[in-house]
């Protein structure tokens, strides 16, 4: 079984049967993990948003919600969709592979484009430059993915063997640095030992990325220029 087929055959299963938090942690993860990202969206007053391994469609929603103009998401689990489609009929659901050229030819390019917790199937730099060419002028990334050296995402990436890979920040930020026309930004979010009011603690935003104690989650920002 190739990964991207073990993947689909993963998430169909976790988009049916598991829990609404998909693969989070929990619902409480997954609630900051939207409202971090949602933070640094720009506007999304009228743009064209594009959700790349968009599970239940939650985030393409809210986009919705707050004034997307279009919304689109995206995914491998393409069953998991077809309920998406009859109950969300104003937001484009497509099933499919970003990683073939021929499916992300379709797609067209966006305002926004969100990633979260889908880096980690991802070839890394390779994908960046498909994203990069997604994005309209004066563009804005979002993603969110695990961290390589945190303990935690060790064990997970044991579990699943060689087919989850956390992405390789060095090799993001050495990608980003060929880009002169983009600007970026990262922060770490690292779960506290008191969670009763959030369960992250997240560090300040960087271009120079460090930390004392390794955090569980990489927040990313990217936003192209604009044309002229």
């Amino acid at each position: 079984m190739t990964a991207n087929a073990y993947w689909v055959e993963y998430f169909e299963k976790v988009c049916k049967d598991g829990p609404a938090w998909i693969d989070y942690s929990n619902e409480r993860v997954q609630l900051q993990t939207f409202g971090a990202v949602l933070e640094v969206s720009d506007s999304l007053l009228d743009r064209r948003v594009l959700d790349i391994g968009c599970g239940r469609g939650a985030l393409c929603r809210l986009a919705q919600v707050l004034g997307a103009r279009e919304v689109t998401g995206i995914d491998l689990a393409s069953d998991a969709l077809a309920g998406l489609s009859a109950r969300h009929p104003d937001i484009t659901w497509r099933g499919g592979d970003i990683t073939e050229p021929d499916f992300r030819a379709t797609l067209g390019t966006f305002d926004v484009i969100y990633s979260l917790e889908s880096m980690q199937y991802l070839p890394v730099p390779e994908c960046f430059d498909w994203i990069h060419d997604l994005l309209a002028p004066g563009g804005r990334f979002v993603a969110m993915f695990p961290y390589e050296h945190c303990p935690i995402v060790a064990d997970t990436k044991a579990r699943f063997g060689g087919k989850y890979v956390p992405p390789s920040l060095d090799a993001i930020v050495a990608w980003a640095d060929t880009k002169p026309e983009l600007g970026w930004a990262v922060r770490g979010l690292r779960f506290q030992e008191d969670q009763r009011v959030a369960a992250y603690a997240t560090s300040p935003w960087t271009t120079s990325p460090g930390w004392d104690a390794p955090p569980n989650r990489i927040q990313l920002v990217l936003q192209r220029g604009k044309a002229g």
